[in-house]
């Protein structure tokens, strides 16, 4: 098999992987917000935004599209919006080499900003990062749940 091919298929299973995570993700959210929100009106409907857009190594040019996407959202009268698995952070190593000398505080000031940003639009947020532990461990892929 070709480099390119196999480079290919590669690319094509983590694509299958996040797009499946995110629709299962998606799921018990909705079925977490509808039953823990002391509503048991069977007409009340939940409106989730899901937002996918080119992610990079590139931690502000990703908050960015994440910040127009929650104005979107907000806009659009959604109560939650959800972006995919790495969405502020990056992936490596397919958006940047690896975590080593990556920047940290960037990504806890852009998060703080988003988190901000939930509260002023009214709005919850699931959004896809990395999160440091300490120099010990590896960091973590994770989902930030704002409310």
């Amino acid at each position: 098999m070709s480099y390119i091919l196999k480079k290919t298929i590669f690319y094509e299973s983590v694509i299958s992987r996040r797009i499946l995570f995110l629709f299962k993700f998606l799921l018990w959210i909705g079925i977490f917000l509808i039953i823990f929100n002391g509503k048991n009106n069977s007409e009340e409907k939940l409106k989730v935004a899901s937002c996918q857009f080119p992610v990079s190594g590139d931690i502000k040019s990703n908050a960015n599209y994440i910040q127009r996407f929650i104005e979107k959202a907000a806009l659009n009268n959604a109560d939650i919006v959800q972006f995919s698995e790495s969405a502020l952070s990056g992936y490596p190593p397919e958006d940047f080499p690896s975590f080593q000398n990556f920047h940290w505080d960037d990504l806890r000031t852009e998060t703080y900003r988003i988190m901000a940003m939930a509260q002023k639009q009214n709005i919850w947020v699931v959004l896809g990062s990395a999160h440091y532990i300490s120099e010990n461990e590896k960091p973590l892929n994770c989902l930030y749940i704002i409310s």
